[in-house]
């Protein structure tokens, strides 16, 4: 066995396209997701700018510049700084602005400092971190108060693993980098010093969750969990570093000859992003300090290429990896690329991969004559991708032992026009993007090509493999906020005209985006292959900037956190929060609603209504207090119910999250991580009847009895026979428990409903309402229903026509049953007065109408009409005048405009229900039928005590906090006699009923 081979010296790189590894969607994710930010470290692992011990032995970082600072401490202040005191202004890229020692007395001044927006950390020995957000100007002297809060103090010791190492002195604390951060975040960061042989902490927060991150020269990285005391209090640990292996080999030929300068590629799970180095003259590479792990290696040179040696095992006690990468002549893929009437396109990308992402890409251009070749590739199936400017981008599996490949490319439209506000004048600037909306979108290359030809990361001079800290962050998907491929963007001149060429025909949809401006999604646009579409003018409407900001419990912002908007009338959008917590979204003035969703913790929705101004900060604020929620599941003997699933929902609309656990063997669960309650559980087991519960509290322990499960069957008749069709509605407990129609003999069936009383409620576009009684008993082992055969009234319908005074269609008109009308169960009429009611009880009825402006009618003589007939004559007239419909009527409500009354018979967004104030309350006076709201058991008469966790003061209040984006559910605490119940329903398009 040869020996391992000693690191070769760095080499030049290549101009060759480089590639991805296997781990690739992760590196496109990274790369194409904008606002995405990593945790910038040295190679050592160290703060950027910041010395092995800590602050104590920080060097100065001085940016020039022409602010000043003055900073004011409060809280338990010290007549003098301690030594060691330090400041750090980072920008918001998160690079070190500057960097300086503190001394002195408060309050401090510090000149010289850079310009822009930063974010202000002191770490002060004995006092917790503080960090503010600053803004520096030039030539001018800005002031921060900080308050200083006693902090709790760590003493860590760092060790060798290695018996060997400790034998031979062990870890020198001098080239030992170590820093502190909370979990899941990435500021502030906790320094420590040297002190008699330990790193010593002396900035911590008080009774805090925290992480270790120790690393030093050849070693592993290590990181610790640590949990803070009480302030002035120290803690302990140990944390015990392993060396550090190494991987080495060589790349020959075929004839087993050492290749000099041929790529080597190195991927694998301790090594992210993939790392390139160039072998020496004697084919020789190795890498040092590789943590333990399995990595895949490739090797290319030219038109060789090398199978891909998977499996390399890596470890701390392991003898050093030497492998041998063999390389063999690769098969050549030849081709042309022309257009459709058979001419050559010049200047072609065509890039070849293994897969979807590849380690080791290849990429060419085609010459003059449309011709490509692209060499070293492994004698397999490839997918080739081929791009050209002015065509539609093309994906294609092929295998190059097949023979030469012809790409046929369609030529791409385009689109032109100008970008104007509702005023008429340009808006130049404004970004103009093209989004296919075919069902299946044309992918588009352009960003992919960039990512996939940079390829891998060559190798620092220093050897350092430059690996990221903790878990591989997951994947952001569908951050784009819609699932419809770009194919094509322009800005908007000073005229505010546009050009969007490459656009890939078919049907298409324009989005446009300017600052100050709210945002625009056109209805789709059908384009043809070459087509060259002009005189499209996009009208902007004036927005609102949203200036956000999310922070967690103690006010410290949160990276990397995704953050959702929604809002009618504007297509959903999605964005990550940078280094500093920041986010942003340009949207129209109205309500939306902005949810924030960090990794571990409950997601935080707020609603938030945009005021007519240019610019609106907004702060999201996650949970403090994490909820575990303990109990466990039996069934009616006490007995405990294993394997049981419990489904859980939060009831509150500022915190909107699911869970779904297993119970274990003997009936006990544990949810953690919840947002505070109230939740919603549904339990379920293969054999019981569900249960449904509503928890209010996770102090005690909740106690879930699975009831002994049956099945309910009945027949729905009337007087002619069995009838069909019939909605059953099955209560329990005053709550909506499953919902059933009856087929054409009558039948219906519950299945897996518990033993106990229920309620059943019938309902029937033929029939009178009617309610029922059911039982479910359990006698013996065995579970018996009991239910009679359920008679329906077959109900009358009466149409007819109601006008004014003038004879003119009464538009908006009531009409009801009289004499003392019901108007929560009134009906409207159409565009022509025409109305349908029903159904009625049969006999002489007298139907009066009404109209807000119109006043009153009735018909002159009793309608007769008999069970299951229709009367078509009735006609009622006005007293009053309709008055003309004005041009300025709106239909559609206007979604920025949440304040606006809105009218019976409107079109709107949110919950389906009219509201009033009631005797005591603010109460339901209608709900539309077969709407989510019916669905979800709101009645008329039920009051409204809160709304997404407000409290419900007026009738005009809870109409606006009704509406909202479609399918974002609104929490409604609700009162019916004496109890309350807390109803989740999804906001939808309705018309409103009336009041």
């Amino acid at each position: 066995m040869e020996d391992a081979p000693k690191p070769p010296e760095a080499h030049a790189p290549t101009k060759a396209p480089h590639g991805g590894t296997w781990v690739g969607l992760l590196a496109l994710a990274l790369v194409l997701v904008p606002g995405s930010t990593l945790l910038h470290t040295d190679p050592g692992g160290a703060a950027e700018g910041l010395a092995p011990g800590g602050a104590a032995e920080a060097q100065e970082a001085v940016a020039e510049g022409r602010a000043s600072l003055r900073i004011t401490l409060s809280g338990d202040v010290p007549s003098e700084l301690p030594a060691g005191s330090l400041m750090v202004l980072e920008s918001a890229g998160g690079a070190a602005g500057a960097q300086r020692t503190l001394s002195g007395v408060d309050p401090i001044r510090l000149d010289g400092l850079p310009e822009g927006d930063f974010t202000l950390t002191l770490h002060v020995p004995g006092y917790v971190v503080t960090t503010a957000q600053v803004t520096l100007s030039a030539d001018e002297t800005s002031d921060i108060t900080s308050t200083l809060a006693p902090a709790a103090l760590a003493r860590v010791e760092v060790e060798a693993r290695d018996a060997g190492e400790r034998e031979a002195g062990g870890l020198h604390l001098q080239d030992v980098h170590i820093f502190a951060v909370a979990p899941g975040r990435q500021a502030p960061r906790y320094l420590a010093h040297i002190e008699e042989g330990a790193l010593v902490f002396d900035t911590l927060p008080p009774d805090t969750d925290l992480v270790l991150y120790v690393s030093a020269p050849g070693h592993e990285r290590a990181q610790q969990e640590l949990h803070t005391g009480a302030a002035g209090e120290s803690v302990a640990t140990t944390i015990a570093l392993s060396l550090a292996a190494q991987l080495a080999g060589v790349v020959v030929d075929p004839e087993g000859a050492p290749v000099p300068r041929a790529r080597v590629v190195l991927a694998g799970s301790g090594v992210w992003p993939p790392r390139e180095r160039e072998t020496d003259n004697a084919g020789r590479f190795s890498w040092p300090d590789v943590p333990a792990g399995i990595y895949e290696l490739r090797a290319a040179h030219g038109d060789l290429v090398g199978r891909p040696r998977g499996g390399v095992i890596v470890g701390p006690h392991a003898p050093t990896p030497f492998v041998r990468l063999v390389l063999t002549q690769g098969a050549v893929l030849v081709g042309s690329v022309r257009d459709s009437t058979g001419a050559p396109v010049a200047d072609a990308e065509v890039l070849v991969l293994e897969e979807a992402i590849s380690l080791l890409p290849r990429a060419a251009s085609t010459d003059s004559a449309g011709a490509f070749r692209v060499g070293g590739l492994l004698p397999q199936q490839h997918v080739v991708r081929v791009s050209a400017e002015g065509f539609v981008p093309r994906e294609l599996d092929h295998d190059p032992r097949d023979g030469a490949l012809d790409v046929v490319l369609e030529r791409a439209a385009s689109l032109a026009g100008r970008v104007v506000d509702h005023l008429g004048h340009p808006v130049p600037g404004a970004l103009v993007e093209v989004l296919d909306d075919s069902e299946h979108p044309t992918m588009r290359f352009a960003d992919l090509f960039a990512v996939q030809r940079a390829g891998p990361v060559l190798l620092a001079s220093d050897g350092a493999l430059g690996v990221t800290l903790g878990e591989i962050p997951p994947i952001p998907l569908d951050l784009s906020g819609t699932t419809r491929q770009l194919t094509g963007r322009a800005v908007a001149d000073e005229s505010g005209a546009f050009v969007v060429l490459g656009v890939a025909p078919g049907r298409v949809r324009v989005r446009v985006t300017a600052s100050g401006y709210a945002p625009l999604s056109t209805q789709p646009i059908a384009l043809r292959a070459g087509e060259e579409r002009v005189g499209v003018e996009l009208v902007l409407q004036p927005g609102t900037l949203i200036d956000g900001r999310v922070v967690d419990a103690a006010g410290f912002p949160v990276a990397n956190v995704i953050v959702e908007l929604r809002m009618v009338g504007q297509a959903d959008e999605t964005t990550m929060t940078a280094g500093d917590g920041t986010f942003g979204f340009q949207a129209g003035r109205g309500n939306v609603f902005l949810t924030a969703s960090a990794p571990g913790l409950p997601a935080v929705r707020s609603r938030v209504t945009l005021e007519d101004v240019e610019r609106q900060e907004v702060t999201l604020r996650l949970s403090a207090t994490l909820h575990t929620l303990r109990g466990r599941v039996f069934d009616r003997d006490e007995l405990p119910v294993p394997s049981a699933t419990l489904r859980l929902e939060s009831l509150s609309a500022r915190f909107p999250h699911h869970r779904v656990v297993i119970a274990n063997e003997d009936g006990s669960f544990e949810i953690n991580g919840l947002p505070p309650p109230p939740y919603r559980v549904v339990v379920s087991d293969e054999e019981l009847a569900d249960e449904e519960l509503d928890v209010e509290s996770t102090e005690e322990e909740l106690r879930v009895v699975l009831l002994p499960a049956g099945t309910l069957r009945g027949t729905v008749v009337d007087d002619l026979g069995p009838a069909a069709d019939v909605e059953i509605t099955l209560y329990r407990d005053g709550r909506p428990r499953q919902q059933a129609y009856s087929d054409a003999e009558g039948r219906f069936v519950f299945e897996r409903i518990g033993v106990a009383s229920y309620t059943l409620q019938l309902r029937s576009t033929a029939h009178l309402p009617a309610e029922a009684e059911a039982r479910l008993v359990l006698r013996r082992g065995e579970v018996l229903a009991y239910l009679d055969e359920v008679t329906l009234t077959r109900g009358a319908h009466v149409s007819g026509l109601v006008v004014d005074m003038l004879g003119e269609p009464a538009v908006g008109a009531e009409v009801a049953l009289g004499p003392a009308p019901d108007w929560q169960q009134a009906v409207t009429v159409d565009d022509a007065g025409a109305f349908l009611l029903g159904p009625v009880p049969a006999g002489d009825l007298e139907i009066v109408a009404r109209h807000p402006e119109a006043g009153a009618g009735t018909t002159r003589r009793p309608v007769r009409v008999g069970p299951g007939e229709l009367v078509q004559d009735a006609y009622i007239r006005l007293s009053g005048r309709v008055p003309l419909a004005t041009e300025t009527a709106d239909d559609e409500l206007r979604p920025e405009d949440p304040e606006a009354p809105i009218r019976e018979g409107q079109r709107a967004t949110g919950v389906a229900v009219a509201v009033t104030l009631g005797e005591r309350e603010v109460e339901l006076s209608a709900v539309v039928p077969g709407s989510r709201a019916a669905r979800a058991g709101l009645r008329v008469g039920d009051q409204l005590i809160e709304i997404d966790d407000m409290p419900v003061n007026s009738p005009s209040e809870a109409r606006s906090m009704l509406r909202g984006v479609e399918g974002v559910p609104a929490v409604l605490h609700i009162r019916r006699g004496r109890r309350d119940r807390v109803i989740s329903v999804p906001r939808e398009r309705y018309t409103q009923p009336s009041e």
